[in-house]
């Protein structure tokens, strides 16, 4: 399953108030093993220059969703993001909604 996939699924058990906690705890899986396992791959893939923060020129093609919510995801307005910058996000704004809590270890 892609990370934009997963993120998407995620977005739409939040927006249908995903009421199950089996539906919110295998989705939450689904986003904890995408963080996991696609997002270091897409996130090399999107770094053009590799070091290791994405500016909006390099998401916008790559990353489309980092791209549309970039402000969010990089609240400290320094241009770029990070790869944790993301992880975070998804913490705070994404497994909160489904009950749950992202623990990246």
């Amino acid at each position: 399953m892609t990370f934009r996939l997963v993120l998407l699924t995620a977005a739409l058990a939040i927006s249908a108030g995903a009421q199950t906690s089996h539906a919110t705890d295998a989705t939450t899986v689904k986003v904890r093993q995408a963080l996991a396992v696609e997002l270091p791959k897409r996130f090399a893939h999107a770094d053009a220059n590799h070091d290791g923060r994405l500016t909006r020129e390099e998401a916008r093609d790559t990353m489309p969703r980092v791209h549309m919510y970039f402000d969010e995801i990089g609240t400290a307005g320094r241009g770029y993001v990070t790869e944790q910058d993301i992880r975070d996000a998804v913490e705070q704004k994404v497994l909160p909604r489904l009950g749950q809590h992202f623990d990246p270890e």
